[in-house]
């Protein structure tokens, strides 16, 4: 069985138990990685954020006592988001037949232009500890996500052992290639997903295999 992640590292900066308005803090959330996406996380402010999301800086204050405090949240957010299509894509991958393309279509979802916010904040947890808390927590969650989704596959020693460090590698591939757009064109990166595919085809097969039922 796949354990269990440890208490939310950040609770110190999480929104207040007693926020009046769940709707209202989403949608600041995704103002702030809406801004963050087009100008960078150090170049948007609060009015900015405010702004985009309809709502006065004094709903943001309510929901958000410090900068920190919303970084982290958007982190969350972000990794929830991800989490959400998790199942599809690794059914998806481990599918006796794979339709022609869905690398490139993986790779679209689960990159979207919104990584770059995301990359940023990864960069910025370096020298931040409460964010860096936050990432290592949410990055221990999606991790066991997709060990689990795995696991309904395979047994766990093939799920752990094989199949996890393959999507580890496709993962990683995935973010190279949509870091390099700020160099290429969106056809350049779709030409460097297909020319990869078969190597990770082939191992992908090898692994379904093994699959269990």
């Amino acid at each position: 069985m796949v354990a269990k992640t440890a208490s939310h590292p950040t609770t110190s900066i999480a929104p207040a138990k007693q926020d009046r308005s769940v709707e209202t803090r989403e949608r600041l959330l995704r103002a702030a990685i809406a801004c963050f996406s087009e100008r960078g996380v150090g170049a948007t402010n609060t009015t900015m954020i405010s702004d985009a999301a309809g709502v006065t800086r004094g709903a943001y204050l309510h929901h958000f006592k410090s900068r920190e405090m919303l970084v982290a949240a958007a982190v969350a957010l972000m990794v929830e988001d991800a989490m959400a299509n998790i199942e599809a894509g690794i059914l998806g991958l481990f599918a006796p037949k794979r339709p022609d393309g869905l690398f490139y279509t993986i790779w679209k979802q689960a990159y979207p232009d919104t990584f770059f916010a995301g990359y940023e904040m990864m960069l910025l947890a370096r020298h931040d500890d409460h964010l860096s808390r936050e990432w290592n927590y949410q990055s221990k969650r999606f991790a066991i996500r997709r060990k689990e989704v795995l696991m309904q596959i395979f047994p766990a020693d093939i799920a752990v052992g094989q199949a996890y460090p393959l999507l580890e590698a496709i993962a990683d591939f995935f973010r190279g290639v949509k870091v390099m757009e700020v160099v290429r064109t969106e056809a350049e990166s779709r030409a460097v997903i297909d020319a990869v595919a078969p190597l990770f085809s082939a191992e992908l097969d090898r692994i379904s295999a093994l699959r269990t039922g």
